[in-house]
């Protein structure tokens, strides 16, 4: 059980001040005031209201949600832990009112808009702002007493001021869901989504695209007309019918309309009309209504016939401990050189050292998050480990192809690093929503000054003989396999008891950092934020481009697929032969996985390979994979050169030896004489030759 900002709480049977029934958000367990602080959004039924200078003088308005504190003593909350009589959830990204845009890129989304006043990012870049001073100083806005008043004070004094309500809850949704950005964002999901179908809209004005007949011409659509859509076009789909005809034999059939001439000034044309003045369909909207309700590809599989559509439409099927008391309240990060040189995929030959950037919890003495890097200390690799705290050691095992359980999970907001490449901009996040509310940067050559995670790194030993190095055996991704390993063993062996909380020390399993953790955790003593991890990918991954086709998606040529539909959409929209350059993330110290963003949604891709491979193929690195592809294709160029000469050489043997070309005969018009009958026994018996067999 994880408790940390954000983190769902109910009381099946209600506790204290905890009602039954209630949803109620983890904001802070204090160790100054010794109470712990809930929140519950809650949620108020739409009013109407009135615009004297409005265009419509009455409208039903949505409420936003009411932010209510509950508070416990600490002593009170971490009984009803224990005791089971409070239950946790699932923590997430999004408010409940914002599910529907979970895992969206909502920026990408907003930059779609076009000719708006303003972009949905300058208002929640207005509502950050507004409470700015007010997160910054969290701990203490949470401690204080009346945290509503002093909150309320804030928004009258800004300028201009502020709705004191939506202030609150934009503080207490910002700190309760990972002090995500996009938390503070509209529901935009939810526009149109009225229902168009029923009969209360069926008279209102004319939805659509004016046409030539006028704004106002033509019909909405009813359910009753939409169910006769769906079923005419059942019945008249098939291989070789066109919109046209469909179209067509449903007006005259299904909707009863008929023909007649229309005469406008000197220009004679014939139109559809209803007898009795029935509504039937555009042929816009009735097909509209088609591609809604039947799946694209279906529509074409039917007019072109199965075979047609799947060789021209669709896709390819195949082929740091004093100064912290609560989990990741700071984190150190420090890089090491593994001592055993990696081994070289074609060659075997020594590769340059990797290196390995740890991040160390503090509290605990954990280590939670780990990354690589090959010949040096870079930005990338201080990336990848925040990219691992974000989704936690368990996700980014899997990626490696490991299976272990662990349930450190989140990013710290105050980070330690020295004056390297962790200090600088490329090691942060893309998004600043995402970048550490303190970076702290050691003085240069102070190990001491990160000590946590400088005295967890390996050591080497030095010693007055000749020069030699240690030569592993072990490719790049067996080698971070293997020191990924190493901080497993590391978490769970190393003694810890100094850490150990007097208060908590019956609920330690374990003196180890993993012991530690899940005392801690348990309690809710965490100050975790959460990442969704579409948002990790896309702020802390290597951005590399790759080619999309029409059989897959070619990165440092190797192929990956995915059979989601929204891939399968993907490849549809490459025409045959086409490749369109397009930008994947990676993990650049295992492709075995890579992610697509397709329609601001982000796809999980599968390495995949023409023939059986094994699991050390599927893990090359980034810098493997490159030099892979540049060897192959050094080899396909020289095979061009053999190619060719092999033909040259063959055909001069087998003119030598034979005396006949290998390419004889020539071309001669008309069609070939069978002649008489000594030229057909002539015939037969040269085919029983060739078949092997004496002729009678």
């Amino acid at each position: 059980m994880s408790i940390a900002a954000g983190t769902p709480i109910v009381a099946p049977k209600g506790f204290k001040n905890l009602a039954a029934g209630v949803t109620y958000y983890f904001l802070r367990s204090s160790p100054k005031t010794e109470r712990v602080t809930l929140v519950d959004f809650v949620v108020r039924p739409p009013k109407e209201v009135v615009y004297a200078k409005a265009k419509i003088p009455k409208r039903t308005v949505a409420q936003l949600p009411l932010p209510v504190l509950t508070r416990l003593l600490r002593s009170d909350w971490e009984d009803a832990i224990w005791a089971g009589k409070v239950l946790t959830g699932d923590r997430k990204s999004m408010p409940p009112w914002l599910e529907g845009l979970e895992g969206v890129d909502l920026v990408a989304l907003d930059a779609a808009r076009k000719d708006v006043v303003k972009s949905h990012q300058d208002r929640v870049d207005g509502k950050v702002f507004s409470i700015h001073a007010l997160v910054n100083d969290a701990e203490n806005v949470l401690d204080n007493d009346e945290p509503e008043k002093l909150i309320n004070r804030h928004a009258r004094n800004q300028m201009p001021p502020q709705n004191e309500t939506r202030l609150r809850l934009n503080f207490f949704v910002y700190i309760a869901f990972g002090r995500n950005r996009n938390a503070l964002h509209y529901p935009t999901h939810q526009i149109g989504h009225w229902d168009r179908l029923s009969a209360e809209h069926a008279n209102d004005a004319k939805r659509g695209a004016p046409g030539v007949k006028g704004a106002e011409h033509g019909y909405n659509a009813t359910a009753e007309m939409v169910e006769k859509i769906k079923s005419s076009y059942a019945r008249r789909a098939e291989v070789g019918a066109t919109d046209e005809k469909i179209y067509e034999d449903a007006l005259t059939h299904d909707f009863g309309c008929k023909t007649r001439w229309f005469k406008r000034g000197h220009e004679e044309t014939l139109d559809w009309y209803h007898p009795l003045g029935e509504p039937f369909p555009q042929k816009g909207a009735y097909f509209y209504y088609v591609n809604k309700f039947f799946r694209p590809h279906l529509v074409q599989a039917t007019r072109l016939g199965r075979n047609r559509a799947r060789s021209k439409i669709k896709p390819f099927l195949g082929t740091f401990t004093e100064s912290a008391w609560n989990l990741l309240q700071r984190v150190e990060a420090d890089a090491y050189f593994v001592v055993d040189l990696p081994r070289g995929y074609i060659e075997g030959s020594d590769l340059p050292p990797l290196a390995v950037v740890v991040c160390r919890d503090t509290a605990s003495g954990k280590k939670v998050g780990i990354g690589f890097s090959q010949g040096g200390e870079t930005g990338s690799a201080y990336r990848m480990a925040k990219f691992c705290m974000a989704i936690g050691l368990e996700a980014f095992a899997l990626l490696l192809g490991l299976r272990i359980k662990d349930s450190s999970k989140g990013l710290s907001p105050h980070e330690i690093t020295d004056r390297g490449p962790g200090a600088t901009s490329t090691a942060l996040s893309r998004d600043p929503a995402f970048r550490p509310v303190i970076r702290e940067g050691t003085q240069s050559h102070s190990g001491q000054a990160k000590a946590i995670v400088e005295t967890s790194n390996p050591k080497t030993p030095s010693d007055d003989e000749a020069p030699s190095f240690r030569r592993s055996g072990l490719t790049v991704i067996e080698l971070a396999c293997r020191e990924l390993g190493k901080l497993l063993e590391f978490n769970e062996a190393t003694n810890v008891a100094s850490r150990v909380d007097p208060e908590l020390e019956h609920k330690v399993p374990r003196l180890s950092p993993n012991g530690i953790w899940e005392a801690l955790d348990s309690v809710g003593r965490n100050d975790a934020v959460l990442v969704a991890f579409e948002e990790a990918v896309r702020a802390y991954l290597d951005l590399v481009p790759a080619v999309l086709t029409r059989g897959g998606l070619m990165v440092a040529g190797r192929k990956y697929y995915s059979k989601a539909d929204a891939f399968q959409e993907a490849l549809g929209s490459v025409a045959e032969k086409q490749e369109t350059e397009v930008k994947v993330y990676v993990l650049s110290c295992c492709l075995r996985h890579v992610w697509f963003e397709w329609n601001h949604h982000l796809i999980q891709l599968d390495v995949r390979y023409p023939i059986a491979v094994s699991r050390l193929v599927k893990d090359m690195s980034l810098a493997e994979a490159l030099e892979y592809h540049q060897h192959m294709a050094a080899r396909i160029a020289a095979h061009d050169n053999h190619r060719r000469a092999a033909h040259a050489h063959i055909e001069e043997d087998f003119k030598a030896q034979t005396g006949m070309s290998l390419n004889s005969g020539t071309r001669t018009r008309g069609r070939p004489k069978r002649g008489g009958a000594a030229a057909r026994q002539e015939a037969k018996e040269a085919k029983e030759t060739a078949a092997g067999r004496q002729a009678a």
